[in-house]
């Protein structure tokens, strides 16, 4: 008996290794970038960015496919790496600067980040109507400082948010750790789609990115995205209409390197009609709707390598990406 529990015990240690091993580099880039000029902290992500393109294939690849689906093969060669560079940019800026902006104060978000009065306007609307707001947005322009919306907001409700998990229980601490100090204790870090259920039924405000694929097995429906139907999250607009919550896109729109505008759209839910799947499919269109907009009219500033379209319904491949395969409804 006693070689067994050497046994558990060295797994456990070899755990508890493995968990600080990966996250002290972490700590490291947070110690290094927090000091630096912002200039500098660009430059370095930028650089970092470049690189990741350049060892990233499959990311290239698939933001390609995307480009082709919505732009069409007319799209330049030149244009479509353009804006593949610009997206990867984007994305490791996001990342980046949540390591960089630590304490997140009001007036530093500000110099970032412009509010205009008819958009604190549009959220004192929602949060008038509703003690709990079901927020949505996707990886565009800078999604990590949106979290930090509270620092601005200050009647802003706590916003339990949804985040993947990294495999790293560690890793996942480290990041709600940066998350939360940034945002002015703007939330808490939940997996799976009962623990926002629970969150709005016990009055808290949730939010979440829908611009990932989720197959039908995990409820995802079929949508028009960037003018093609893609698997899409209902819950948003599910948790909405059962709990009578305002539902609403929220963006930050590039207006430079590292400056961006926060904007906030009214209540999507729209008219109940007594037909609980119509008004849900039409709510998460009207998000998707505002998104592809968005996308159109920025598009360095979607990440692109994203698999939007892994689910298709046809067992043709018609419009759809390579990357894709059927998923029937």
């Amino acid at each position: 008996m006693p070689a067994p529990a050497r046994s558990s015990r060295l797994r456990r240690l070899l755990s508890a290794f493995v968990s600080r091993a990966v996250v002290w580099p972490l700590h490291l880039a947070g110690a290094l970038l927090r000091p630096l000029p912002t200039r500098w902290v660009l430059r370095i992500s930028n650089a970092f960015a470049l690189l990741l393109w350049v060892l990233d294939p499959r990311g290239r690849k698939a933001s390609a496919e995307n480009l082709d689906v919505v732009f069409g093969t007319e799209l330049p060669r030149a244009e479509r790496r353009r804006l593949t560079r610009a997206s990867y940019r984007c994305a490791v800026r996001s990342i980046v600067l949540l390591f960089h902006l630590q304490p997140l104060t009001t007036a530093r978000y500000r110099s970032l980040v412009r509010v205009d009065p008819e958009d604190d306007a549009r959220f004192r609307e929602l949060i008038a109507k509703h003690p709990k707001v079901i927020l949505v947005s996707g990886h565009f322009g800078n999604w990590e400082l949106l979290l930090a919306s509270r620092s601005v907001f200050s009647y802003a409700p706590e916003c339990v948010y949804l985040a993947e998990t990294t495999g790293f229980p560690s890793v996942d601490a480290f990041f709600e750790r940066l998350r939360d100090r940034g945002s002015g204790g703007a939330g808490r870090r939940k997996r799976g789609s009962m623990a926002l259920k629970k969150a709005v039924e016990d009055g808290r405000s949730v939010s979440l990115l829908m611009d990932r694929n989720v197959r039908g097995a995990h409820g995802g429906i079929y949508v028009p995205f960037l003018g093609l139907p893609a698997r899409t999250t209902p819950l948003p607009a599910k948790l909405a209409l059962w709990n009578d919550a305002p539902l609403a896109v929220c963006l930050l729109l590039p207006e430079g390197e590292a400056n961006w505008r926060l904007w906030i759209s009214g209540d999507l839910r729209g008219e109940r009609t007594g037909d609980e799947v119509a008004d849900v499919r039409d709510a998460t269109a009207r998000v998707n709707d505002i998104l592809s907009r968005a996308i159109r009219e920025h598009p360095e500033a979607w990440t692109w390598l994203i698999k939007r379209w892994k689910s298709r319904p046809t067992p043709e491949l018609g419009p759809y990406p390579a990357y894709s395969y059927y998923d029937p409804d």
